[in-house]
């Protein structure tokens, strides 16, 4: 709040020369206008309404309640055209548009005010009226309404040019500095991606669009995945190229959004299969362990603090619940910048941090002008991505940024990543992905009930002797399948009287009859002929 401050005071100091020119043009045109206007005179009539005034108990309350009533019939004909009678040429619409009734709030007083450019008719009006009125209220009752007289003004109500030239001051000091703001957010905005490109002296990785509020979430989410995978692919192509393990993410200006693209692209590189540790070198303003709903207890300043000679690297991280990412947050030791700064270098953190078993190692550091630290620890990182807001950050902020790049020379730079971006991407209009393919319908089936009508037909209860039957294997002549025909069977054989003929055929129809003599095997099937 206070560099906005700041930021207000200098541009008002620097403009300083165009807002009293604005506010002497303004106030001189106004003043100028104002006197050749005609003048408007005002006269004002009071009426004091008293319910029972001339009883023994006057009603107070009464009275309040009455003034509302009593406002509205003083515009009413019966009171406005003993008033018209007087002045032949003037109309009723032309005194209503001249006659202004005020009521008092929680007062018995009624304002009557009459304005007109002649003073002197602007008086007669306001206590002509007021006469009327009293006449009428007090026909019923006397003294209910009471006058106090108008006087004949000797000043214009309006135009007033000095004061309309104070007003007029004042507005043109606003509008200059409306205009002055916007010509500064104007003139200090990015207008494309190509020249922040051109402004900081790197590539461009991807363009995080600011996606309207109407837009679906199912495509919200697409859109924002899709680009938070450009990331990664430029990532393993840069790491392919050239090997790297400790990349930072960081801005110029604070809340740019770097700590929600690096926790995003830490997730989507651990459900690409990598091992990804993501270390939270904002000890200033930690955001990771409340991002993960990680315990905040253990961290990097717990870890520095211990000076070990093996870093403990696996020990003070915690495992997200993305498999493969481990998050080391800031840790709860109090730390100033110079000494953190210190226990970095004691410990060897980030040579150290190199033999860690992880692919990637991303670092979440503060912005570059926020801290001192972050452009001196950006000499011991491998790598680094710049997130640039294109919707809020200044050109000049840009400008200073690729200096501070040019000066840590030693730091690769991958790339930028534009974030909230209002352009275009014309790279990537829509959100590209393979055609889904189309699921077949299921075949339906259809169960229908059929009856069939057998002839009647008589049934035996025979009883079944015991037959003992080897198990023996049979081959049948017409499939030349081996049937295993094991002993036992029911005491009791239900034989219908049915005649099969007309399936007699050919062997090929799998019908078969089998004739069981006791105490004999099986015979050799053949094609079932007719049943006794």
């Amino acid at each position: 709040m206070g560099n906005i401050f700041r930021y207000y005071v200098l541009l008002t100091r620097r403009w300083m020369w165009v807002l009293v020119l604005g506010a002497l043009v303004c106030g001189s045109a106004t003043y100028l206008i104002s006197t050749f206007l005609r003048p408007v005179y005002q006269a004002s009539a009071y009426l004091i309404i008293d319910i029972g005034g001339a009883s023994t108990h006057p009603s107070i309350t009464d009275s309040l309640q009455a003034v509302p009533t009593f406002a509205q019939l003083i515009t009413t004909s019966t009171v406005l055209d003993p008033v018209l009678a007087q002045h032949p040429g003037l109309s009723s619409q032309d005194l209503l548009a001249m006659l202004t009734v005020k009521p008092q709030t929680n007062t018995q007083i009624i304002e009557l005010d009459v304005q007109t450019n002649d003073p002197h008719l602007a008086a007669d009006l306001a206590n002509q009226v007021s006469w009327s009125f009293a006449q009428y209220a007090n026909a019923s009752q006397q003294d209910t309404v009471q006058i106090i007289p108008a006087q004949t003004p000797t000043l214009p109500a309006q135009p007033r040019p000095l004061e309309d030239a104070g007003i007029g001051s004042l507005v043109g000091v606003l509008l200059v500095l409306i205009l002055i703001v916007g010509s500064e957010w104007v003139s200090n905005r990015a207008t494309s991606v190509e020249q922040i490109q051109e402004l900081l002296g790197t590539e461009i990785m991807t363009m995080v669009p600011c996606l309207p509020r109407h837009m679906g979430q199912a495509e919200r989410q697409q859109t924002t995945l899709e680009k938070y995978h450009m990331i990664c692919a430029s990532l393993n192509v840069a790491q392919a190229s050239r090997p790297f393990k400790l990349v930072m993410f960081t801005s110029a200006l604070a809340g740019e959004g770097k700590t929600t693209i690096v926790s995003n692209v830490a997730v989507n590189l651990a459900q690409a299969g990598k091992q990804v540790l993501l270390i939270d070198l904002n000890i200033h303003r930690p955001a990771l362990a409340q991002r993960f709903h990680l315990d905040g207890q253990f961290g990097l300043t717990n870890l520095l603090l211990k000076q070990g000679k093996r870093l403990q690297v696996e020990q003070y991280s915690q495992a997200s619940e993305v498999p493969g990412l481990h998050v080391l947050t800031a840790g709860t030791q109090q730390m100033t910048s110079s000494r953190f700064l210190q226990a970095l270098a004691a410990t060897q953190f980030f040579s150290r941090l190199k033999q860690a078993p992880f692919d990637y190692i991303l670092c979440d550091a503060p912005p570059l002008f926020a801290v001192a630290e972050t452009q001196i620890l950006a000499h011991s990182i491998e790598a680094m991505v710049l997130v640039v807001n294109g919707s809020r950050t200044p050109r000049k902020v840009l400008d200073r940024t690729r200096q501070v790049l040019w000066r840590i020379q030693t730091t690769r730079v991958l790339g930028t990543i534009v974030n909230q971006s209002s352009w275009r991407d014309y790279a990537d209009t829509h959100p590209y992905a393979l055609p889904q393919p189309v699921p077949e319908p299921e075949p339906q089936f259809s169960i229908e009930q059929i009856t069939m009508e057998l002839p009647a037909m008589n049934t035996a209860l025979l009883v079944a002797p015991k037959v003992v039957v080897q198990e023996e294997q049979t081959r049948l002549p017409d499939t030349g399948e081996t049937e295993q025909i094991r002993s036992g069977g029911p005491d009791y054989v239900i034989r219908p009287n049915l005649s099969l003929s007309g399936l007699t055929g050919s062997s090929g129809n799998g019908l078969t009859r089998r004739d069981f003599s006791p105490g004999t095997p099986p015979p050799v099937s053949q094609p079932l002929q007719h049943m006794v």
